[in-house]
């Protein structure tokens, strides 16, 4: 407030990666002109399933279900897991695939939680993916997961809808046009409604 405020009131333009931004803007008191324009994804020319099976053999012929992104706790997993035990129940060909690096010791957290919620059959955390394992894994999902809390403008979701997976996300991802376009749902980031869009969705 003290010295931004000034800098970007005389700017000839703001960028903003989201219509919530541009709200932001408003708020904050800036008038001037803004362009949405989100962070772009580059798609690789061929996409294959194959790299991340032949890495994860026991997922072949699952529907998969993917979050890919920071293993943190604003990112709704926890909730994400309790409401998995009850979803599963009714689907045997599902399966979620967590993929990301480990933040603030959370993954040891969630690998406890769904060995005690008795799904570990039905969870595997990958790790890290990077390049074309990555792209492999969002090619090989049926859909992507991620029911944050907070988020600004997650890439994560971009690359999923390059690769043609649809999505289910929290309303705090950013991406109201998801709904609009029809690629995916939106849903609150509590439990209840997370596991009514889930089960549409599958």
């Amino acid at each position: 407030a003290a010295f931004e405020r000034e800098t970007l009131r005389r700017a000839s333009c703001l960028r903003a990666l989201t219509r919530n931004e541009v709200r932001d803007y408003r708020e904050f008191g800036l008038r001037g002109p803004v362009a949405v324009i989100p962070n772009g994804v580059e798609l690789p020319d061929n996409t294959s399933p194959r790299a991340f099976l032949d890495l994860f053999p026991q997922l072949q012929g699952k529907r998969l279900l993917t979050f890919l992104g920071r293993i943190h706790h604003k990112t709704g997993l926890t909730m994400l897991c309790r409401v998995w035990r009850r979803v599963v129940r009714n689907f045997d060909d599902v399966h979620l695939v967590l993929a990301g690096p480990d933040c603030d010791h959370t993954e040891k957290h969630l690998r406890d939680l769904v060995r005690d919620l008795g799904i570990a059959q039905t969870v595997t955390f990958t790790g890290m993916l990077e390049g074309d394992v990555k792209w492999s894994a969002l090619s090989a999902s049926r859909l992507f997961v991620l029911p944050s809390y907070s988020e600004g403008f997650s890439v994560a979701v971009l690359e999923a809808l390059a690769a043609g997976c649809p999505v289910i996300l929290s309303h705090q991802c950013n991406f109201p046009e998801v709904a609009d376009l029809g690629c995916g749902w939106l849903t609150e980031a509590r439990e209840e409604p997370l596991e009514e869009t889930l089960r549409e969705a599958l």
